[in-house]
């Protein structure tokens, strides 16, 4: 299966000293991949640097083949790598449908499609939709939501910008088990619509659920990998 993503020896130090990533290599391909590990792994100082918020003190990123360690997080955007953080990130004072046909913008720019505020919407409420959040609260503004409702928000706006690979940091964490159902099969129709996860999770029921490969964290460091199978298969 094609490689998606390829992390090459990434370290991150800190002030010369404080270790957070240590020689950190895998590849992950199209499917659904999750890390998990304990506070302090390394996993959010991971996903930061993939999607160029933090810029790592050594080792090489590969998206689709592409070294992209010089790109800033706007251009691994139009890339094709897609991220939600743990603490949602939205605005605030903008609806539901405004929120999203942001993303779609985005989206419309990577195709160079050009698109009026009626298509916008149109898209962004169809995104929705899609998301499992209902016509009757596109109004509202993102403020107002459950922390579970604008986690499925940041991740319909996220999904907006036609993203490739999606990285979700602990998007399960608040959420009730319905919510954490909920959202288990929202991944599923989207991996089924062509978009790969890379997930940071502790929900183990949830990693065990959709994730192909796990890759475990412990002090900045890999300790363990597997694939969905190893189990049964004695490996």
């Amino acid at each position: 299966m094609k490689t998606i993503l390829e992390i090459k020896n990434i370290s991150k130090i800190y002030d010369k000293t404080v270790v957070a990533l240590s020689n950190v290599s895998f590849k992950i391909e199209y499917g659904i991949t999750a890390i998990t590990g304990p506070n302090g792994a390394g996993k959010t100082t991971l996903f930061n640097i993939i999607s160029g918020t933090v810029k790592a003190s050594s080792g090489e990123i590969r998206f689709l083949g592409k070294r992209i360690n010089g790109y800033q997080p706007h251009k691994r955007c139009m890339a094709g790598i897609g991220r939600t953080f743990q603490i949602p990130r939205l605005f605030d004072e903008n609806s539901l449908l405004e929120n999203v046909a942001i993303g779609v913008m985005t989206g419309a720019k990577k195709i160079k499609e050009n698109m009026n505020i009626d298509s916008l919407k149109k898209q962004a409420g169809e995104i929705l939709n899609f998301i499992g959040i209902k016509e009757n609260k596109y109004e509202i503004k993102a403020k107002k939501l459950t922390l579970a409702e604008q986690k499925m928000l940041q991740l319909a706006t996220a999904v907006a910008t036609k993203p490739k690979l999606m990285l979700i940091d602990e998007l399960s964490s608040g959420m009730t088990f319905q919510d954490a159902l909920r959202l288990s099969d929202v991944i599923k129709r989207l991996y089924d619509y062509g978009i790969s996860f890379l997930m940071v999770e502790h929900n183990m029921e949830l990693i065990n659920k959709l994730a192909e490969k796990i890759i475990v964290l412990h002090e900045g460091q890999i300790v363990n990998v597997s694939e969905k199978g190893d189990n049964e298969t004695g490996k």
